[in-house]
């Protein structure tokens, strides 16, 4: 088994991690507001993650079974490089 797309999994999530944060920072420029989205992006890039996963697996020729006995480690560091490289860009730009 080859992991191949881990880094875009990454990158996408990086890239929402830096959307969130700057949202939240152009939304706490409004005077007397305290906007906190981190966790809810978090959420979300794990609900799509883990669909973006699911969706790779039907469209795959394989069973759902073949496609998991094969995969099932690929399926797993994706989702987390996806959510954690979202967060860790989330903490870093302080919107955690």
């Amino acid at each position: 088994m080859k992991i191949k797309n881990t880094w875009k999994h990454a990158l996408v999530g990086s890239l929402v991690g830096l959307a969130g944060a700057g949202i939240q920072s152009l939304v706490n420029l409004i005077p007397n507001t305290v906007f906190e989205i981190g966790w809810f992006v978090i959420a979300v890039m794990l609900f799509f993650a883990v669909r973006y996963e699911i969706w790779q697996e039907n469209m795959s020729p394989l069973s759902t079974r073949e496609y998991m006995k094969l995969k099932w480690l690929d399926c797993i560091i994706d989702v987390l490089a996806t959510v954690v490289s979202c967060a860790l860009v989330l903490w870093g730009l302080g919107a955690l």
